[in-house]
């Protein structure tokens, strides 16, 4: 990291994960190359895992209608949304 000020190391605390970043994924391959050739440093190269906190327990929808008058036409919308928590075996 001292001879490339646009490579970056950091330890992630909740997942003990040793993150790399730099300009493009052929600058990291070419970092990780040498780190394997020039120090002998095996390491498994992938996205990061990401911890999940919150998901999803019961199903809730949502129904809201958008209606100014400002004169004119004025605006008016309507959005419904439903979430619902994924079915076990797709975990």
């Amino acid at each position: 990291a001292a001879e490339d000020p646009s490579f970056r190391v950091k330890t992630d605390e909740e997942s003990g994960q040793t993150i790399i970043s730099g300009m493009g994924e052929l600058h990291l391959d070419i970092i990780v190359d040498r780190m394997r050739r020039e120090f002998k440093v095996e390491a498994n190269v992938g996205a990061p895992q990401v911890a999940y906190r919150e998901t999803i327990t019961r199903r809730h929808e949502q129904d809201y209608t958008h209606k100014k008058q400002t004169g004119g036409t004025g605006q008016f919308a309507r959005v419904k949304i439903v979430f619902e928590p994924n079915p076990e075996s797709s975990e």
